[in-house]
């Protein structure tokens, strides 16, 4: 489980804690990894394409809040790396 933001329909998020079972085909979420430096945008496969900006969008946002020192990594669902799935 990790803390995260789900991106909705209208734009907007919600604070979660997103769990594996959370990875459905039509939902994006943004996610804060500290170990790896690394903000998660993951999309699944059936997520809208509003939700996918808006989910871009939030991850630089949240870069900027994070620093530099972290990078934003776009996950397509079904592509995800061992190190994301673990996190969760």
């Amino acid at each position: 489980m990790a803390a995260g933001l789900e991106l909705l329909d209208d734009g907007t998020h919600v604070s979660l804690d997103v769990k594996k079972e959370n990875l459905e085909p039509n939902r994006v979420f943004c996610i804060v990894h500290e170990p790896t430096k690394s903000i998660y945008l993951w999309k699944g496969s059936k997520a809208g394409i509003r939700k996918q900006l808006a989910g871009a969008l939030t991850a630089s946002e949240m870069r900027l809040e994070q620093g530099t020192k972290f990078r934003v990594r776009a996950i397509d669902q079904g592509d995800e790396p061992a190190v994301f799935l673990n996190s969760l």
